[in-house]
């Protein structure tokens, strides 16, 4: 096998890793710290006559009060952290830094 698809090999295999950590990060990270999206109300449709809470401040803390479908509300409840940005700037990252360091490997 030639040393330029060693090389390449590396780079695909160390590249893929970090990609896929990343995705793992982030997953946990939007299951435990996840932000409303700006469209939940939306999504939930809310009933508030049932959620005792006043009518201007609107707030929803308690999962039962939606009416909307379920798996559409939990996608929007994990927001953030983004997903594509963190890959993107993994990607772009990554890039770089190989990039960089090429003749390291030849």
């Amino acid at each position: 096998m030639s040393p330029f698809l060693i090389i390449l090999n590396l780079l695909i295999g160390v590249f893929a890793f970090g990609l896929f950590a990343t995705d793992i990060f982030v997953n946990a990270g939007q299951v435990v710290t996840g932000h409303l999206t700006p469209y939940f109300l939306t999504v939930c449709k809310p009933n508030y006559t049932s959620a005792d809470c006043p009518a201007h401040q609107q707030f929803i803390n308690n999962g039962n009060v939606c009416t909307g479908d379920l798996e559409v509300i939990e996608k929007a409840r994990r927001s953030f952290p983004s997903k594509h940005a963190a890959l993107s700037i993994y990607s772009a990252l990554y890039a770089t830094v190989s990039m960089t360091h090429v003749e390291f490997w030849l």
